[in-house]
């Protein structure tokens, strides 16, 4: 059986202040240099992931607003004032507003593409000290 994996055409390169990372514990490794608040863009496929290897109350994580990944965050540790579900897509001021709101020092993204939202990700990720980018 062939297998087929579709691949968005990447559209963030080595902007200043993003930090490039090619996994989650990679990602977290990186993230624990810090202290203050992680805002999530990266979904509710790693959330769990993040608050095995992170102090999950340091989390703030945005997801679909669906019962099965509410069910996967409260499992793995999340409040619900850690969670902001939502659907896309984010305009860069709600981008920063959300992150604001987290009291994020830190965003991790994924690279999902222009339709995924990453260039208003990209343009939002002045509003905090550090950002990183998982592909």
């Amino acid at each position: 059986m062939p297998y087929i994996r579709y691949e968005r055409t990447g559209l963030l390169g080595q902007e200043e202040g993003l930090k490039l990372v090619r996994s989650t514990a990679e990602a977290c490794q990186y993230l624990l240099k810090f202290q203050g608040n992680i805002y999530l863009s990266t979904g509710s496929k790693t959330a769990p992931d993040y608050a095995k290897q992170l102090d999950v109350s340091r989390l703030h994580v945005r997801v679909l607003p669906t019962e099965r990944v509410m069910k996967l965050l409260t499992d793995a540790g999340y409040q619900a004032n850690q969670i902001d579900a939502i659907q896309g897509p984010f305009s860069v001021e709600l981008n920063v507003e959300l992150f604001k709101h987290a009291q994020a020092v830190a965003v991790v993204t994924k690279e999902s593409g222009k339709q995924g939202g990453v260039q208003e990700k990209n343009s939002s990720l002045p509003a905090v000290k550090h950002s990183l980018c998982r592909d």
